[in-house]
């Protein structure tokens, strides 16, 4: 068994190891065969629960150990002792899966082999999570470990009863409420198919078709190439799981795009990355978090991208103005249009590309499958399609390919959900959970607007480097229970811990995404994340607009309301847009960029003496630079004249 040299990347940057064949082979067919598995049972449902759950777990430890390494310098005594691991790894697990009739029959009690291989289990699941995303996340759960046993010795709200080893792993290993609680269960029902579908959706050219038909609409405009990132990556990111993959796969033709037009290197990674993370946001798939709130809410998936949508298209309102004020600023022009692929051409040639996102889109709203059987569906839809024309027929050896790379990639997810298990079953067995809602309740004074403060902050801080999908169940289950004791409405609270959970991967320190889009970028890290913030700011403030304006939730108001009030937060993001950029029609002095700010934040206000205000203070400002403008270019016209 030889390794080449540790060289590659996994799609969130982590290193991972390229074997040479005939080992190569035999990881690629456990891939495969994970992928097929996954997506057969998907359709027939023939796994759930406790099943389903162990037997993603049972693969997902047989590879992650011989896929990422165990440090960077490669040897083959760590090569045969990551072999080693992931055997017993795949035992511990499988363990469960074949007891798991036995399990009711006992009523989960543990026998002496579930005690060993529980513990084995658990330790291997953190160390996993260390070699596929780093310390942040294990250090957390070995404190709650620590926790969980020693819970009789903390002071006031953090005391508990304690755990004993043996209910601690019967807790943790043999019921739905550690491991194998819902963010494991939600990555076995629709994540992994879902990362599959969006592989296949790469490979087959549809996601270059979203850049190309970006180009062909948006490329004649002042900062067409921006625009083409922003409008791409919001396309394809609603179909991936990750906004640092969705960074790496459009990021690398979008921003030498941006460079190329004029823009600096810190500008095109921030833009990328703002634009990246909102695919997360974006319905109708959300990367794949839309499923997972339904379950988690006990909702119809539909409610939930019916209720996402307003907030998602603001986001991207905002920042494809950020993106043209910029553009205005610099004086930057659109390419020319003889350099633009023909949108005719492209629809005519590749159009047929788009039928699987149609597809998938009809099987949901329209025929009511359930997600996974829709993922199901559109994939079949997406491996046929492309052979209809030569130009875009895929060898089969590009599915297999796919396949391999779908499972490759929900590793990570997945050891990030069965760690994330481990820390919600030990914070709802000792109260903690309901413990931190009631100090964060205690900490605001019970003022809401104080609570929604501290909960964004405590969800970018958790949120930090976890997947989009991870991150919202922890804080699903740790945060969002304290916005609804205060009488938030569920899916606003849901909705507002998601988007702030999601925008930690453009908040430095631990700017995951924007640090990606820096290393494409070949700008400063820091400082692209620091920027992305800046592009990205209507997402800190949009979640605060619809816990106070449920309209734009689509949720219990006149049709006419929800049209005004989308009408004047379109105006208010677009108002904050110039405010930072200091660019309105024209540049902004610094008493307009302060009456701006204040008509602003009256739109964002869902009140109608406040939206009355402020259109009448933003019409000003507007009508009085407009004014400026025409009289400026009059009088360059009369010297000209006179001269």
């Amino acid at each position: 068994m030889t390794t080449k040299n540790i060289q590659q990347s996994d799609d969130e940057g982590k290193k991972i190891r390229v074997f040479n064949k005939p080992f190569d082979s035999i990881i690629t067919t456990i891939c495969v065969l994970f992928s097929l598995l996954f997506l057969f049972n998907a359709n027939f449902n023939i796994f759930h629960g406790l099943g389903q759950a162990s037997m993603l777990l049972m693969f997902t430890m047989l590879l992650v150990f011989l896929i990422y390494p165990l440090s960077k310098k490669d040897s083959k005594k760590k090569i045969i002792l990551d072999l080693v691991l992931s055997i017993v790894g795949f035992i511990s697990f499988f363990r469960v899966f074949v007891t798991e009739g036995s399990l009711l029959e006992r009523g989960g009690q543990p026998e002496l082999w579930d005690l060993i291989l529980g513990g084995i289990a658990i330790i291997l699941l953190i160390e996993s999570i260390r070699r596929t995303i780093g310390w942040a996340l294990p250090i957390l759960i070995i404190l709650s470990l620590l926790y969980a046993f020693f819970g009789p010795y903390f002071p006031g709200l953090l005391q508990h009863n304690g755990l004993s080893y043996e209910r601690l792993i019967q807790t943790l290993y043999l019921t739905t409420e550690g491991i194998f609680t819902t963010p494991i269960g939600a990555v076995a029902k629709f994540v992994l198919v879902y990362i599959i579908l969006g592989t296949i959706l790469q490979a087959s050219g549809t996601g270059k078709v979203f850049i190309d038909l970006s180009l062909a609409i948006f490329g004649r405009f002042r900062g067409g190439s921006a625009k083409v990132a922003v409008i791409s990556s919001s396309l394809f990111g609603s179909l991936s799981g990750s906004s640092v993959s969705n960074v790496m796969a459009t990021g690398s033709i979008t921003i030498p795009l941006m460079k190329s037009a004029g823009f600096k290197s810190k500008i095109s990674g921030a833009i990328e990355a703002v634009s990246s993370t909102g695919g997360q946001l974006m319905p109708p798939v959300m990367g794949a978090t839309a499923f997972v709130m339904a379950e988690v809410m006990g909702t119809s998936y539909l409610n939930i991208i019916i209720a996402a949508l307003i907030p998602a298209i603001l986001y991207y309102v905002s920042l494809f103005c950020m993106v043209d004020l910029e553009a205005a600023k610099m004086g930057l022009k659109g390419t020319p249009k003889e350099d633009l692929p023909n949108l005719f051409e492209i629809l005519r040639e590749r159009g047929h590309l788009l039928i699987p996102i149609i597809t998938l889109i009809v099987f949901l709203g329209v025929m009511n499958y359930s997600p996974q059987k829709s993922a199901f569906w559109t994939i079949i839809v997406a491996m046929i399609i492309p052979q209809l024309r030569k130009t875009t027929r895929m060898p089969l050896r590009s599915f297999f390919s796919s396949l391999k790379s779908g499972a490759i990639s929900v590793l990570m997810v997945t050891v990030v959900c069965g760690g994330a298990g481990i820390i919600i079953g030990i914070l709802l067995y000792s109260g903690l959970a309901l413990s931190l809602s009631s100090l964060l309740i205690s900490l605001s004074g019970e003022y809401v607007l104080l609570l929604l403060i501290y909960t964004a902050t405590a969800s970018i801080v958790l949120g930090m480097g976890l997947p989009t999908t991870a991150a919202y169940l922890l804080l699903a289950v740790l945060v969002a229970p304290a916005l609804v004791t205060m009488g938030i409405d569920k899916m606003s609270a849901h909705l507002f811990v998601f988007y702030f959970g999601s925008l930690s991967a453009i908040t430095p320190p631990v700017a995951v995404a924007a640090f990606a889009a820096a290393a494409v970028a070949r700008s400063n890290p820091m400082s692209t994340g620091l920027t992305a913030m800046r592009f990205g700011v209507a997402g800190f403030i949009i979640p605060f607009m619809f816990v106070f304006a449920p309209e734009l939730l689509i949720k219990g108001s006149q049709i006419q309301n929800i049209i005004l009030t989308f009408f004047t937060s379109v105006l208010g993001v677009y108002g904050i847009a110039s405010v930072l950029q200091n660019y309105f029609v024209d540049r902004l002095s610094f008493l307009q960029r302060c009456l701006l700010l204040v008509s602003s934040i009256l739109l964002v206000i869902p009140e109608n003496i406040s939206d009355l205000a402020g259109i009448i203070l933003f019409g000003s400002i507007l009508l009085h630079q407009y004014l400026k403008g025409k009289q400026e270019k009059a009088n360059i016209f009369k010297s000209t004249a006179v001269k």
